[in-house]
């Protein structure tokens, strides 16, 4: 019998006893359970960063594993707790848009909003299922306003991993909220995209697939323009440059630099793509 997996990705760091608290409480109720740390280490409150650390690690773990994110600057107000069931792994987070990349890998959400800072919402994909974790017999026996990681979503976690059926976890939800710059635009041999990572070395990382790309594409961020892509990060040493990245989408970076630092880039940044007609 496989042993239940149970991930975790906050922004609690590890100085606290945050982490550890969720951990007890799930070994607590299922002690066969193995607990993997994504990141602690999301900077603090940042959605975005959340969503996109989430989708990209969990795609590499079995189908069966339950990924808890806990970035929650809205606890203890009227956002819902989620558990989202899909054929790839079930996710638990607050509904905030942490779920939004998770989302996208099943379809394209198109968030944007009139004034681009208001979330959108996003049906439950065919094939998937998400509930409210609105049913207390499965939380702690106290529920604090300050920490629904430990008190809601690490127990319900743990109640999953030993065999409850996720319906049993509330009521059925039909829309999930999405964060508001997560689409994607093609309009004849141009690409619109955005900036949807930065990661620790300031490489900026877009949601433009590498397939809408060409073979020489002149990509335009932040009133700079870069022509071509490169095939490493050492072709072009302190120089900004384009690359395809790990996740199979387009890169802005500096080789042995900080491309965040030197465009003062932020998440939701703009990003155009002149393709190649090649």
């Amino acid at each position: 019998m496989r042993r239940p997996i149970i991930t975790l990705t906050t922004d609690f760091g590890t100085r606290d006893s945050y982490v550890g608290a969720m951990k007890g409480v799930i070994l607590d109720i299922a002690p066969d359970t193995t607990i993997v740390d994504v990141s602690h280490d999301v900077e603090r409150h940042n959605i975005h960063e959340a969503a996109y650390i989430l989708a990209t690690a969990s795609k590499f773990f079995p189908p069966h594993s339950i990924h808890i994110a806990v970035v929650d600057p809205g606890v203890g107000s009227a956002r819902r707790p989620l558990v989202l069931c899909t054929p790839r792994g079930t996710y638990i987070s607050p509904d905030n848009g942490t779920l939004t990349h998770v989302l996208n890998g099943f379809s394209q959400v198109n968030s944007t909003t009139e004034t681009g800072d208001t979330p959108a919402y996003a049906r439950t994909p065919e094939g998937c299922v998400a509930y409210e974790l609105d049913n207390p017999g499965f939380w702690l026996p106290r529920v604090t306003r300050t920490f629904h990681g430990r008190d809601i979503f690490a127990p319900s976690a743990a109640h999953l991993a030993n065999g409850v059926d996720v319906s049993d976890m509330g009521a059925a939800v039909e829309s999930i909220t999405c964060l508001p710059e997560s689409a994607c635009y093609f309009d004849d041999g141009t690409v619109t995209g955005s900036v949807v990572h930065s990661d620790i070395y300031g490489n900026l990382i877009t949601n433009i697939p590498s397939d809408a790309l060409g073979n020489e594409p002149e990509i335009h961020v932040l009133g700079h323009t870069i022509s071509g892509l490169s095939d490493s990060y050492q072709e072009s040493v302190g120089g900004l440059m384009a690359i395809v990245g790990s996740q199979d989408t387009l890169e802005i970076a500096v080789g042995e630099g900080d491309a965040r630092t030197i465009l003062n880039a932020s998440v939701g940044d703009r990003v155009v793509v002149q393709r190649s007609r090649a």
